[in-house]
């Protein structure tokens, strides 16, 4: 069942596992990174709202039996503990759940799955039309293991036993399933991201005024694929590599026109950090190389100073999408700053992207 799906209250959908040949949508890749995010976000959210709604039958069905033990010619105390907690689940649906997204991109299979009742199984014809109306395997993969899950419970318990239980128990089943199914997607989001190319890139024309004095230098950085390097519960952290270099393409003062060779290079290390949905990044220089010359018309020749090490926090919890992600250009708020209190003004438009691209999926 797609996790957007409506679930019967008082029943839990199960599926029919089948051995027919049911055919396989193409692998996920960074193509498909807002479908895998928002069917996670989806079954995160109904695992929770499940659990609550859980939490509220139990409420409702242990006051439903308590009325009828001690007062039981209340109008209401002839109503099944089972059907009361059934209407009551379909009140709290009806007024709490609201999916972070109901239609996930790309997903055209059906809404809704329906159980036959009182049995194991679920028509296959509707199974087959969820899975080929999955936009890529692993979204389909988490949503039959998810049915497939009630199908071994069902069979454990045996038929009778399974849909005696009370609605209760079936939203609390049913939040078991969700994380489950959260944790497969999850998997897959970092899976995805691990085998695509992964790369951050940037430049600065940038142009320095002050004190009779303009300077323009380019800068520019670019790493490799930036790839898995450790994992945590909830995120993991990637890294790449790369150089970064600063030339000066003129100055000038009063009486003085000046050119230059050369650049001052460094070593790039990145650090980024995400759970599949947003991610943050940072960026270390270390000084690699100097050979930058500058000459001028007077006939003086400079060489300018190197800085050893420059760290620049490039992003905090932005969004990932597949393709280009626009950073913010805080980073070069520091060194506008630095020149403002010397009494110089640092013009110029400062980019820098994170790329994800499905290159070699």
């Amino acid at each position: 069942m797609p996790s957007f799906a409506r679930l019967s209250l008082a029943l839990c959908v199960l599926t029919l596992w089948s051995t027919t040949a049911l055919a396989d949508p193409p692998p996920c890749t960074c193509q498909n990174l807002e479908s895998l995010q928002q069917e996670y976000q989806n079954a995160v959210y109904l695992e929770g709202h499940k659990r609550r709604l859980a939490e509220h039958l139990k409420q409702v069905e242990a006051a439903q039996a308590t009325l009828q033990k001690t007062d039981p010619t209340h109008p209401n105390a002839g109503d099944s503990v089972g059907q009361t907690s059934a209407n009551a689940g379909a009140a709290y649906e009806a007024a709490n759940r609201r999916l972070p997204f109901p239609q996930p991109k790309d997903y055209k299979g059906p809404a809704e799955i329906s159980m036959i009742p009182g049995q194991c199984q679920q028509p296959i014809n509707d199974l087959n039309k969820m899975r080929d109306g999955s936009p890529c395997e692993a979204i389909a993969d988490s949503a039959l293991a998810h049915e497939r899950a009630h199908v071994d419970i069902c069979k454990s318990l045996g038929t009778e036993a399974y849909w005696g239980r009370m609605p209760s128990v079936f939203a609390l089943e049913e939040a078991e399933m969700y994380k489950a199914q959260a944790a497969n997607l999850k998997a897959e989001l970092r899976r995805v991201l691990d085998v695509s190319d992964v790369r951050l890139s940037g430049e600065w024309l940038q142009t320095t005024t002050g004190h009779g004095i303009e300077m323009v230098y380019f800068y520019a950085f670019e790493t490799g694929d930036i790839s898995p390097s450790s994992s945590g519960r909830d995120s993991w952290t990637m890294t790449g590599e790369g150089e970064t270099q600063n030339q000066m393409q003129s100055m000038r003062a009063p009486e003085v026109t000046c050119t230059s060779t050369g650049a001052v290079r460094w070593s790039l290390a990145v650090t980024m950090k995400t759970d599949g949905l947003t991610f943050g990044l940072d960026m270390t220089s270390t000084t690699l190389s100097n050979d930058q010359q500058v000459l001028c018309n007077d006939g003086i020749a400079m060489a300018f100073p190197t800085v050893d090490v420059n760290v620049k926090q490039l992003a905090v919890s932005q969004p990932l999408v597949s393709g280009d992600n626009p950073l913010s250009t805080a980073w070069a708020d520091v060194a506008v700053a630095e020149m403002a209190s010397a009494g110089m003004t640092l013009s110029g438009e400062p980019k820098a992207v994170l790329s994800v691209t499905c290159e070699g999926q």
